[in-house]
């Protein structure tokens, strides 16, 4: 089987398959499959899509959830901080062509990261880990060109849920 982007206007040119992933964030028990499109962002310059991740349940709802990086997203005047989104898993499906930034908290959570060039979201696991132990999937993001131990040096930030919140660390929380 081969999917393409060649019959969706929005996807022409937009390297659909950037980043590839299979979940089940419809709740329907079955696999989703999840593609990328690097290019065919709501904004041209965020580069949407270069890094999709599956980690399972993080909100708690009983359905798979979805990560999805922006890593050249300017955030707060600081050009390239980068910031992802964390997608809720859904059984009502929302309109593919949204815009993340404008489906609101009753279906994403959005990190940004703090510093110009940072380049959160860069890369995410695609693959469920409970590092702190308390039943639901933890969160793993690079950010490319941190610069917290050295220019470029990166980073790899672990996001734990404590409750139903996850502890920042080092990422501003945009949406309750």
């Amino acid at each position: 089987m081969e999917l393409t982007g060649a019959n969706s206007p929005s996807l022409i040119g937009g390297r659909f398959g950037t980043s590839v992933a299979t979940s089940d964030v419809s709740g329907d028990g079955k696999l989703d499959f999840i593609f990328g499109a690097q290019t065919a962002a709501a904004v041209a310059g965020n580069f949407t899509g270069t890094a999709i991740g599956a980690p399972g349940d993080v909100s708690g709802n009983g359905i798979d959830d979805l990560l999805i990086g922006a890593h050249g997203a300017t955030v707060n005047g600081q050009a390239a901080a980068g910031q992802f989104y964390t997608v809720y898993g859904n059984r009502t499906p929302f309109a593919i062509n949204n815009d993340l930034a404008t489906l609101g908290g009753e279906f994403v959570e959005l990190w940004t990261g703090e510093t110009a060039q940072a380049a959160v979201g860069f890369s995410m696991a695609n693959q469920r880990g409970d590092f702190n132990g308390d039943g639901r999937p933890d969160v793993l993001v690079g950010g490319l060109r941190v610069d917290t131990a050295a220019t470029d040096a990166g980073a790899g930030y672990l996001l734990l849920r404590n409750g139903t919140r996850y502890f920042a660390n080092g990422f501003e929380n945009s949406l309750d």
